[in-house]
């Protein structure tokens, strides 16, 4: 099996083992043997394994400290992974400033729970 395969694979089974969280809308994977995708590499997943609501995709390749950002996109038959930059995880401040948090904690969180039902930052 290919490296690339491989990932994709390792995908597939967590969104599998969260497909009963219907509500989860974005899942954050790390792993310290993980690589990056190449940006031609696409990712296709089974649409009956990914949780019905998940949007976004966060894939963290430790040793090489890269965060790749995806997002979800479905058709009748399948749903696969699209790149998005990381600027969609930055903020953007009342007076139009783009904040992007300097702590790697706050720069994961993609949504804001202090809203019902809560929504992107």
């Amino acid at each position: 099996m290919s490296r690339i395969a491989t990932r994709t694979a390792l995908i597939q089974a967590i969104l599998a083992s969260c497909y009963g969280a219907p509500r989860l809308r974005a899942v954050r994977m790390e792993h310290m043997r993980a690589v990056p995708f190449s940006l031609s590499t696409p990712i296709e997943l089974r649409l009956d394994k990914v949780p019905a609501a998940l949007e976004y995709v966060m894939w963290h390749a430790t040793a090489s400290n890269v965060t790749q950002h995806f997002r979800v996109l479905r058709t009748p038959s399948n749903a696969r992974l699209q790149r998005i930059p990381a600027s969609f995880c930055a903020q953007i401040s009342k007076d139009g400033e783009w904040v992007q948090p300097a702590n790697l904690r706050q720069a994961n969180i993609i949504f804001d729970h202090t809203r019902s039902p809560p929504c992107l930052r």
